[in-house]
């Protein structure tokens, strides 16, 4: 089993899943929907998201939930192979319309997902959301 590296830029004002014609079985939110400014924006791709995934796809979001004042930076490692490890610079700056991980799951089973695995801990949360299966 192979992990495909395609990824996209979410732009809010226009519908990035028009791009692409394929369905995929995962769609993983790493470290990136805290700088998404509210609950409408953050509704959006999820709405997005589900677009591109199959039917019994599994949507994945890894976060943090805590919120600095300032700007911080960090280098998060990052296995990507059994014997592969990257180095990702990340920033995490305030946003006071930051999505609370209480609504993180109620905006995915608003939008169709069943909750299959959620963690929280002090400094990062994991969800795992399954989409309907087709029927």
């Amino acid at each position: 089993m192979g992990c495909e590296k395609d990824y996209r830029k979410w732009d809010c004002k226009k519908d990035f899943t028009e791009e692409i014609n394929e369905k995929y079985d995962y769609a993983l939110f790493f470290f990136s929907l805290n700088i998404v400014f509210g609950e409408r924006k953050y509704d959006k791709l999820i709405k997005d998201a589900k677009k591109i995934l199959k039917g019994n796809g599994t949507l994945i979001i890894w976060d943090i939930p805590s919120l600095p004042l300032t700007i911080n930076k960090y280098n998060i490692r990052v296995r990507i192979s059994n014997e592969k490890i990257i180095t990702m610079p990340y920033m995490l700056g305030f946003n006071p319309f930051r999505v609370k991980y209480t609504k993180v799951i109620d905006i995915l089973k608003r939008n169709g997902f069943n909750i299959s695995k959620n963690n929280i801990k002090n400094d990062y949360y994991y969800i795992e959301a399954n989409t309907a299966k087709e029927g």
